[in-house]
This record gives C-alpha cells, structure tokens and sequence, in this order.
C-alpha cells in the first residue's frame, strides 16, 4: 500500500483515522491532542501535536508531539456518525519527498498570511474551497474579508465572503453574544 499510495489518496483514510481516535477516546473519556499539523505520505498519516500527549491508543504510534499511523492499519473509509475533530484541516503545501501537509487552523484562531500578494490570495482561495468541500468540514463556517470571494459559490452554506472588514464586525459581535 505504501509503495502505491499517493498523499492525495490518504485523505479519506485520514478522515476515518481522526473520526476514530475521537470515538476511542471519548470512550475512554479522554480529551483529544491539540493538533498543530498533519503530514500524509507513502509512510502513512503522522500527527504534529502542538503539546506532548504521553499515549494514544493503538496502533498509533510514536512519542510526545509526534504520533504515526501506517498504512497497515488503515480501516476502509466508511460513513461515520462521529463529528469530525478538526473541522478547519486544510491543505498548506507539500513537503520535497510528496509529502502533503495539512494544518489545523482552528488550533491557530484567526489566520493572517504574508506575502508576495498573488501567493497569499492563491492559499487563501485554495484553503477557502477545500473547507468548502472536504468531508470533515461539513459543520465549519469560513467567513473570509476580501480575500477568496470566488470559492464561494462552491459551497455557499459553508463560505461567505465579506469585500470589507466592517460587515464581519456585526456577525463576530453577534457570535460572541450568543455564545456568553
């Protein structure tokens, strides 16, 4: 499988690995790992976690911030009722060896890029149209201010787009009331 599998192709295991680390641990009443990264290669699916966690369950492997699953213990994808995780894991790039890398940007808050301009705008309608269609995402909601307004049409439920900053002053204000 590893000499066969290609980054992309780990995707939908990656969704029925972390659905089913939270099913494992919510049943042992255990909180999740704060999840930083995730690196998908021929070598399976390996978890960056932004603080040391001293166990997962099996067959997750691995010590502290680094845990590995290989593609042996991959389960067949299937539909799972479990909330996903880490609704906000998108794509950030791919390492020298094919490697794609993903990180949590929910475990980041609000997320600002620099950089040559045409870049910035590129990942933030990349990151904007994977939210609006990976499987995991189904829950999350990309408010994006004047920055992707094209990947909205993709999936309208999950992304609005706002030209200026003062029409998302409403909705954060409101969020943070309803929220209290």
């Amino acid at each position: 499988l590893a000499a066969t599998t290609g980054a992309d192709d780990l995707v939908p295991h990656l969704d029925a690995a972390l659905k089913t680390l939270a099913a494992q641990l919510g049943f042992d009443e255990l909180a999740m790992p704060q999840l930083a990264a995730v690196q998908l290669n021929g070598d399976g699916i390996t978890l960056h976690l932004a603080e040391p966690v001293s166990q997962l369950p099996a067959p997750w492997t691995g010590a502290g911030s680094e845990w590995r699953l290989a593609p042996t213990h991959f389960a067949d994808p299937e539909r799972s009722e479990q909330a996903a995780p880490f609704p906000l894991l998108v794509t950030v790039g791919a390492d020298s060896e094919g490697g794609l890398w993903l990180v949590n940007a929910e475990q980041f808050g609000t997320l600002s890029v620099s950089g040559d301009p045409d870049y910035v705008t590129d990942l933030a309608r990349a990151a904007t149209a994977e939210l609006a269609v990976t499987p995991w995402a189904e829950d999350a909601r990309v408010e994006c201010i004047g920055v992707a307004g094209e990947a909205q049409p993709i999936n309208p439920a999950r992304t609005r787009h706002h030209p200026e900053p003062t029409h998302i002053v409403d909705l954060v204000t409101g969020a943070i009331e309803h929220a209290e």
